[in-house]
């Protein structure tokens, strides 16, 4: 009972690491064109 639990915890910690540097990745770019857009 104990190893899928571990198994599904270190598969979310992966899927959440990977948001997050795709999040950083691309983040840079949403934002430039927001303040672009808010600044026209």
């Amino acid at each position: 009972m104990l190893q899928p639990i571990r198994q599904i915890f270190w598969w979310l910690l992966l899927l959440g690491i990977l948001t997050i540097f795709i999040f950083l990745g691309l983040g840079s770019l949403p934002s430039q064109t927001v303040i672009a857009a808010v600044n026209q």
